[in-house]
């Protein structure tokens, strides 16, 4: 109230700033020369104050320590958005770099205490933050070296007592001396400038042990440098309030928890951020019941869905069992988005299956009109990112401060008379589903287990300062994090660089983090672990679904899960883990089904899919709706004129059967799931609206998603892995030696009016013709199509505007390793089934030539006749 008074009369405190409406400069006086800005016994208050931002701590760093440009250019600092989860300007989204209303698990949590920049406090984005701090002070200027900020043309980056020079290539150097050569005068100067003199009396004087010996040994420069460094790893440089010290702290092993059952399964989330458009992965083809005002469901889809909308001809088709005519879903036939090559061959091979029209519910709603009642209870926040994220990552959507619900699982796995040994691991962020488990999520970045660089030489001096706990929040918040990052990168670092996969992995996102995932479970598989963990969860995530300006975003986000899918899955099954492992997705929600203009909004039910080598693919879960059109009559799921479509099916329909696949005894399954009997048969309501418009089985248990687990196989000689699923018929052309797919571009000239099947037939002529067949990348909405030419390319599109990368066999083109192949293609990009031919059989080697058999030895002389007896 004061800061507006001041904003709109000029005036602060009885000093006249202009005295006149919109004054800013009464209006920060208002807030500098506050009470509650200024008040000492505030500071000591341990839930006042804050956590400070990643940037703002590298900012004020480089003010306080008075670095300068070199050659009085502009500092610049590239790449931090990756590095420490924060870029100047650069926000991910409209939405900030965290949630504001986030809450760190931990003492924050349990204080109902806000802490949104915690979000920032993940082992890979810490441990960079912390070496990038360390590289400015004890290179005493911005470099690259050690993984500091600055820019990577540096010359060489020596080690710190090589005495080379550290000048060369450096973008700022540090100007700050201090005022005193008296060691207390030093650590008070510097506990002013970069904690606000707020530091500890106990932390103060680890830092002056530290200063003084080293001064004692390498002299004042060295000590002021090092004094430097422990104040960047001070709970107070990380907070805003005072650290006041509690209880001694246990330092916790790092250990796993759990038993010795011996068997190993896993789960892995996918998480797609922003909300998928996931009416352009699931799409009506053909084989539907009559419409009742289209000639069927995909005329009226093309109608509806306007500029975001596939013909049939660009779309990837499958079968669907339960479809068509009276039966569960409208069509029998239905189409894949053009860029999910791999969820179509794994949906053909029998392990992954779709989830039509899932989403965040805590009743069963029948239809609109219960929908607009208001007599049965609606998940808060629908249509917002951050509630309807949370609420399918906890799967309990009345209630944020749930905790995840792969955190219940691995917490009532762990709870029996016989527990399992479990792990989590989050390779993107903090993924609230696996909050609340028994010991923290481990976080892994997309390129591995990062380390502190320093650490061995600053652990001694860590352990005292962390000796005891924090009475601050926020300091006691900042002090588990940094404790959870050594932890996890020292003891999980070494174990990830001796792992390895045997399959190559592309370089988007999405693509590095499925392949860490395959890294710790290979290492875990073979028993790299000390103890070998039972169960292991997940967390990956594929941002850019949101999807207001257009669907370039989804298309490139799901051609780059596409070909991490292919990846992985070809990884799991190499290595004989695919019957082992489970790879769900989710997403915040749906789009709408009609767009903006250029793009779609938020919407409500959307279709994700679930794979493993055990899931019983090859079908369509739920019921897949059978209108996209607004009306009064027949339209019961669309709540709008926009197209938000009622879920049919809730989170709790696919979790229940993973989670007894996983381990979970039904008698406990209440704790994990409990709206699931809402849903049930038993205590469902029985209007027929339910029956007509959603599934028989809303939730489906074990047997229904997945197979039996195939017999043991003998201890000798041990079974072979499954092989991946063989290629789709390829043209029956030369391959080369060279069987790469080159990721070059090409741009051809068409005829006039020319259309996505056009574009598509001439870049697999093109693709033919250079001996490229099968890597051809068209993909509409994601490439150019002009009236006259369209552009195309040859691999897979790792970044929205060119950079194509090569794939490596992709399709597994090694002569002979398909047994059939296509003459030619038609215009949509399928080979006719009586086209196909046997693939020309690779000649067999000329028998080796079989020795000559040795000569005959010669036959022995007789024996001499025996003498005579003597007569």
């Amino acid at each position: 109230r004061r800061c507006a008074e001041a904003f709109t009369s000029g005036e602060h405190d009885g000093v006249t700033y202009s005295g006149e409406y919109g004054d800013l400069g009464a209006a920060v006086a208002a807030v500098l020369l506050d009470d509650e800005a200024r008040s000492e016994i505030l500071d000591a208050d341990p839930t006042f104050g804050k956590l400070k931002e990643p940037l703002v701590k590298v900012l004020s760093l480089l003010r306080s320590l008075e670095f300068t440009p070199a050659d009085g250019r502009e500092l610049e600092l590239d790449e931090l958005q990756d590095c420490i989860g924060q870029q100047a300007h650069q926000a991910p989204s409209v939405f900030n770099f965290y949630k504001p209303d986030s809450s760190p698990p931990g003492v924050a949590r349990d204080a109902a205490v806000f802490a949104p920049e915690g979000e920032l406090g993940t082992s890979p984005l810490l441990i960079c933050l912390l070496n990038g701090l360390s590289s400015l002070v004890m290179r005493a200027g911005l470099t690259s070296c050690e993984q500091g900020f600055g820019s990577t043309n540096q010359r060489r980056c020596g080690s710190e007592d090589s005495g080379q020079d550290f000048g060369r290539g450096v973008d700022a150097t540090m100007g700050f001396t201090p005022a005193s050569n008296d060691a207390e005068a030093v650590v008070d100067e510097l506990d002013l400038l970069l904690t606000g003199g707020r530091l500890s009396p106990h932390v103060r004087q680890v830092i002056l042990r530290k200063y003084l010996h080293r001064k004692d040994g390498w002299g004042e420069e060295d000590a002021v440098l090092h004094a430097m460094q422990l104040f960047t790893l001070s709970l107070e440089f990380h907070s805003t309030n005072f650290n006041a010290l509690g209880e001694p702290r246990v330092k916790s092993a790092y250990t796993t928890v759990g038993g010795v059952r011996g068997d190993y399964k896993a789960v892995v989330v996918l998480f797609m951020n922003g909300g998928l458009d996931s009416y352009s992965l699931l799409v009506p083809h053909s084989g539907c019941e009559p419409h009742p005002t289209h000639a069927d469901l995909h005329a009226e889809y093309m109608e509806v869905r306007g500029v975001v909308a596939f013909q049939k001809t660009d779309l990837l088709q499958i079968d669907v069992p339960d479809g068509g005519p009276n039966k569960t879903h409208p069509c029998s036939r239905m189409g894949l988005n053009p860029v999910s090559d791999t969820v179509k061959d794994l949906y053909e091979d029998g392990s992954l299956a779709l989830l039509a029209n899932i989403g965040s519910l805590i009743d069963p709603v029948a239809d609109k009109h219960e929908y607009r009642s208001g007599s049965l209870r609606l998940p808060p926040g629908l249509f917002s990112h951050s509630d309807q994220q949370e609420a399918a990552q906890n799967v309990y959507a009345q209630s944020m401060a749930m905790s995840g619900v792969l955190g219940r699982i691995m917490g009532v796995l762990t709870d029996y008379d016989s527990p399992f040994e479990v792990e989590s691991y989050s390779i993107s962020g903090s993924g609230l589903i696996l909050e609340g488990g028994p010991v923290p999520p481990t976080t892994v970045d997309d390129s591995g287990s990062n380390r502190f660089g320093w650490y061995s030489s600053v652990s001694s001096d860590l352990d005292e300062m962390l000796a005891n706990s924090s009475r601050s929040v926020f300091g006691e918040t900042m002090a588990r994090q940094m404790q959870a990052a050594f932890e996890a990168t020292e003891n999980l670092g070494q174990r990830l660089a001796d792992s390895t996969t045997a399959t190559a992995f592309g370089n988007s996102g999405i693509e590095r983090q499925f392949e860490q995932v395959a890294k710790v479970i290979n290492a875990a598989r073979k028993g790299a672990w000390t103890g070998k963990p039972e169960r292991q969860a997940f967390f990956v995530q594929q941002g850019g679904f949101d999807a207001h300006g257009g669907p370039a975003g989804t298309q490139n986000g799901l051609a780059n899960i596409d070909n991490a899918l292919s990846s992985f899955t070809t990884e799991m099954l190499v290595t004989g883990a695919w019957d082992d492992v489970v790879v769900l997705t989710a997403s915040d929600f749906a789009r709408t089904l009609t767009d903006n203009g250029l793009g779609t909004d938020h919407g409500w039910g959307g279709n994700m899919f679930i794979a493993g080598g055990l899931v019983r693919g090859g079908q369509v879960f739920g019921k897949f709706p059978n209108r996209y059109a607004e009306c009064d009559d027949g339209c019961p799921l669309n709540i709008d004129a926009r197209g938000r479509l009622i879920p049919t099916t809730p989170w709790e329909g696919v979790w229940k059967g993973l989670a007894e696949w996983f381990g979970i005894v039904p008698e406990r399954l209440d704790e994990i799931l409990p709206n699931a009997k809402l849903f049930e048969a038993e205590g469902r309501r029985t209007e027929e609206d339910i029956s007509m418009y959603h599934p028989d089985k809303p939730i489906l248990d074990q047997h229904d998603l997945f197979k039996p687990a195939p017999p043991s196989p003998p201890a000798t000689p041990p079974a072979p892995p499954r092989p991946p699923p063989g290629p789709r018929p390829q043209a029956c052309l030369p391959l080369v030696e060279d069987r790469f797919c080159y990721g070059t571009s090409h741009t051809a000239q068409m005829r006039p009016a020319v259309d996505a099947a056009d574009c598509r037939a001439a870049c697999t002529d093109y693709s033919e013709a250079n001996s490229q067949q099968g890597c051809c990348r068209f993909t509409p909405h994601a490439e150019g199509v002009s009236d006259r030419s369209c552009d195309f390319s040859l691999g897979d599109k790792r970044i929205t505007g060119g950079d194509w990368q090569p794939s490596v066999d992709r399709l597994n083109l090694f002569e002979g390793s398909s047994g059939e192949c296509c003459p030619r293609r038609g215009r949509d990009g399928a080979c006719n089934a009586d086209e196909i031919k046997p693939m020309p059989p690779t000649p067999s080697p000329p028998p080796p030539p079989q020795p000559k058999p040795p000569p005959p030895l010669p036959s022995p002389p007789p024996p001499p006749p025996s003498p005579s007896p003597p007569p």
